[in-house]
């Protein structure tokens, strides 16, 4: 049985201890194992305010290893370090130097994909009002083995009290080496008005940019691919009280994204581009009349893409418009104290359009859902809930071509949940869920003749249980089951044809001891599935079976120390028995 890498728990036990002696104001460490990959990703942050200093200090690692024995080891890895010392030279200013290093490491998929940027410079920050924070010095970056060096410089504009009526938060970072220039501006424009008691409204204007420039040629340094992004947004939310206790809710947006690329094709230069626009419209109406509540929303969204390119060469996306009108009900009644009723009604209506008559991806969908709830508490110790779900899917391709795809999906679910909590002595959840899928093709021949509709059931049983002998001993038994089978179907006559069944039964046998904030716990896991097909001549045959048989264990202390380990034998039809372990382990501190 193969363990946990060394080099891993090390790292573990020295961002523990780092954090215990360097008094972080955060650690956390969370190390997990399949088999062969290793995932592994830690943080840390130090803040520290003294009299006369501000320290502050960030470190991230985000790590993948693949690590087999007769394999060499493939690490995969990103590592991010933010340190700022400042000095205090009055209670509103401070100013000190600052470094920020980022790595990735990529020897899993290309080493093309390595990249690394640091920095190093000075800091200021005056806080008042606003916070102002600036930032600027030395940058050296490498990319595809081409290193390069320049000067950079940084501008945050916050406000520190986010309850005014006027909050802006103002980005920008602009870095120049001697054949490349890159920027980012970020700017957020927040607008609170409360008028009234009953009026309410806020306006928020967002605005952002990103210039990329890349080196293409190892060899010819002057030629380099430029990616400009902006992002542009315009949000209003407004509320209104109006009398008999209705509230009205306005919600507008609008966005538009561009992207463009210009790059060298055939040894000339060319500019690829492409612009999406999207429109959101919401009006929602609420009432509240003694136990019932009633809400009613009618939406509207609109979305459009069009590319371009100067050269005709290039292949760009086809451009499209969608729009989605959708038509929200939602009621709710109070019984009494404990039990509520609740009904949910939607329907939307989607067009897909395409400018290109000959496009055949143009499609209206129409869709409709049902969805009722129950809750009662039967007993001061027992709760029930029911709920069901009508899911109605049609979908229309507008080009003839296509018409033989047109399909209804029906979708019916029923779900029962009951909760049994005894304090300190028992408590037993119970689930089961049963959910039937018709695809059903608008034309189709009957008669099983040509049929290409569907039907999917599935049946989901869930059982927990925890039984507590004493403050300091219990057990735990989690059982469950999914029950599934598919086949052809006939809509108009409702005949079903099952071709396939699968079964799937997972059980865990846990014991678990407590003692103040540590526990422990440990038992037997165990899970099989089947499957079954039925063959030309109608009977039905085993093609496949998975078995598992393990053991877990792991241990809790506080929400500081979360461990758990899993080590399964699997046997399947066909293949020898093989081993599967898996498993985690987190540290989190905060003083």
């Amino acid at each position: 049985m193969k363990i946990l890498p060394t080099w891993c728990r090390l790292i573990a036990c020295l961002f523990a201890l780092t954090r215990l002696g360097m008094a972080a104001d955060t650690t956390s460490v969370r190390l997990y194992q399949l088999n062969h990959y290793y995932t592994l990703n830690a943080f840390s942050r130090l803040n520290m305010n003294t009299p006369h200093f501000l320290i502050r200090a960030n470190y991230q690692n985000s790590s993948n290893v693949y690590k087999k024995p007769g394999d060499p080891t493939r690490i995969k890895q990103e590592n991010v370090l933010e340190t700022r010392f400042l000095y205090k030279h009055n209670p509103l200013f401070y100013s000190g130097p600052s470094f920020r290093g980022y790595r990735l490491s990529d020897e899993q998929h290309s080493s093309e994909n390595d990249y690394a940027n640091s920095r190093i410079g000075m800091s200021g920050l005056f806080r008042k009002t606003l916070s102002l924070t600036g930032n600027a010095g030395l940058f050296q970056e490498k990319r595809r083995g081409i290193q390069d060096m320049g000067w950079y410089s940084a501008l945050e504009l916050l406000s520190e009290n986010r309850k005014h009526m006027l909050t802006p938060a103002l980005r920008f970072q602009y870095d120049k080496t001697p054949h490349r220039v890159n920027y980012t501006t970020d700017n957020t424009l927040q607008f609170k008005t409360d008028f009234i008691e009953d009026i309410f409204n806020n306006l928020n204007i967002h605005f952002k940019e990103t210039r990329r420039e890349y080196f293409i040629n190892p060899s010819d340094l002057s030629r380099t691919e430029i990616r400009t992004t902006s992002t542009r947004q315009v949000q209003d939310n407004f509320s209104y009280i109006f009398p008999w206790n209705i509230r009205f809710l306005y919600n507008v947006r609008f966005s538009s994204t561009s992207d463009q690329l210009d790059f060298y094709l055939s040894d000339s230069s060319a500019t690829r581009k492409r612009d999406s626009y999207q429109f959101h419209n919401q009006f929602i109406l609420t009432k509240r009349q003694g136990d019932l509540n009633v809400r009613g929303e009618f939406a509207m969204d609109q979305n459009q893409d069009q590319s371009s390119a100067d050269r005709d060469e290039i292949r760009v996306p086809a451009d499209y418009k969608y729009a989605r009108k959708t038509i929200n009900t939602q009621a709710s009644y109070t019984l009494n104290t404990n039990d509520s009723l609740l009904l949910r009604y939607q329907v939307s209506l989607l067009h897909f359009d395409t400018p290109d008559s000959n496009n055949t991806d143009d499609r209206d969908e129409l869709s409709y859902v049902v969805n009722p709830q129950l809750s009662l508490r039967v007993s001061p110790f027992i709760r029930w809930n029911l709920s069901g779900q009508i899911y109605l899917h049609h979908l229309i391709y507008l080009h003839a071509s296509r018409s033989g795809q047109n399909y209804w999906n029906r979708v019916y679910s029923l779900r029962s949940h009951l909760n049994l909590a005894i304090p300190a002595r028992l408590t037993w959840s119970s689930t089961q869920s049963l959910s039937s899928n018709y695809f059903v093709y608008d034309f189709e021949d009957s008669a099983f003749v040509n049929v290409n509709s569907r039907i999917f059931r599935s049946l989901y049983i869930d059982q927990n249980v925890d039984y507590f002998f004493s403050s300091t001993w219990g057990i735990s038994l989690k059982l469950s089951g999914r029950f599934e089978d598919d086949g052809t179907l006939d809509w108009n006559r409702f005949i079903q044809d099952k071709s396939s069944e699968r079964i799937q039964v997972n059980q865990e046998y846990l014991i678990s001891y407590r003692k103040g904030t540590l526990k422990i716990f440990g038992g037997p896991v165990f899970s099989k599935r089947w499957f079954y097909q039925k063959g030309l001549d109608d009977q039905w045959s085993l093609i496949h079976y998975v078995y598992r048989r393990g053991i877990t264990g792991g241990l809790h202390f506080r929400r500081n120390v979360q461990f758990k380990y899993t080590l399964e034998a699997i046997r399947q039809s066909g293949q020898k028995k093989v081993y599967n372990q898996n498993g985690y382990l987190q540290i989190h501190f905060m003083l």
